[in-house]
Formats: structure tokens, sequence, C-alpha cells
């Protein structure tokens, strides 16, 4: 088994890499590796975490998962995409036409099965990190192509979801 994971020398950044670090590999796996990438930091922080694991056969598999979180006055607090967007069955149909779209354009040739339910809105390990203005969902093989094209990643701009997605006002 390989590990790869970052040390930011943040104390509370490097506890949320550690948290990401459960879910080890199967005793049936021949090589496995996980790898952690930050990839946000400032008020929020994403983490990517992709396992890679090869059991026989033709080849190995990998996907994704993530983690999520907002710092706030007791430090960080985990959230999920109905955090970030208002969880309506307006938005989720907003999101997916977005969602598919992208992967339309990054060549994904099943973009369709790329559409999130309602629980992925509430799923803290759903594969979504945020970039700034930007939520990129993350699709490991076979989940919207065949293996030989890889994974793919839908970039979803949050000012192009409109009114249906806002978060309503506290």
């Amino acid at each position: 088994m390989t590990e790869r994971y970052p040390v930011t020398g943040d104390a509370a950044v490097d506890a949320l890499v550690q948290s990401l670090r459960i879910g080890r590999c199967d005793a049936d796996d021949i090589e496995c590796v996980i790898q952690i990438s930050v990839v946000g930091l400032g008020e929020t922080v994403s983490l990517l975490r992709m396992m890679w694991a090869y059991s026989g056969g033709a080849h190995g598999n990998y996907g994704f998962t993530a983690g999520n979180w907002r710092r706030g006055p007791q430090g960080f607090q985990p959230i999920t995409l109905a955090d970030v967007l208002n969880p309506s069955a307006a938005c989720l149909q907003s999101f997916n036409t977005q969602v598919v779209n992208a992967l339309r354009r990054e060549g994904a040739p099943d973009a369709v099965r790329g559409s999130l339910k309602e629980k992925d809105l509430r799923s803290a390990t759903f594969p979504f990190t945020l970039q700034g203005d930007r939520i990129v969902v993350h699709y490991g093989p076979y989940e919207v192509g065949p293996y030989a094209w890889g994974a793919f990643r839908a970039t979803v701009r949050i000012d192009d979801l409109g009114a249906a997605c806002r978060r309503p006002s506290a």
C-alpha cells in the first residue's frame, strides 16, 4: 500500500487531511494507492481523496471521495453541497443541467449518468471540491465513460446556477 498526502503546516488543515486517511485498502488488493490532495484553502478547505486498487484482472480501478470544510469560530466545520447551494428540487435540476453540459464539453460519452441525486447534496463524502467561485464534481472511470478515457471533472460556476440555487438569507 502506498499513501500520499500533504502536510500543510497548518495543524487544523493537517488534521482534516488525517481524517480522510480512513478506509484502507482491502486485504484482497494486490496493489493499492491512496492519494489526498488539497484543492482549496482559505475560508473553505476542499480535500480530494483518490484510491486506486488492483486485485487482479485487466487493470486496477480508482475512484474519488472528498471532504469540504468551512472555517468558523469553533474551527473547521464539515459542509456538503446542501450547505453551499439551496437543496431544492429546482436547484438540483439546474445544477444537473450544468453538470451534464460540463461533462459533455469534457467529452464524456455517458454525461447524463453524472447527474446527482438529492442524497448527493447531503453526503459528506460526495466527490466535489470548491475552487473559488466554482464547484467541481469528480468522476472516476466507468462513471460517465469507458475506463480507457479515465476520470472526468464537471466544473460549474456558482453564478451560472441562478436564483434557484442561492441559499436563503438567515
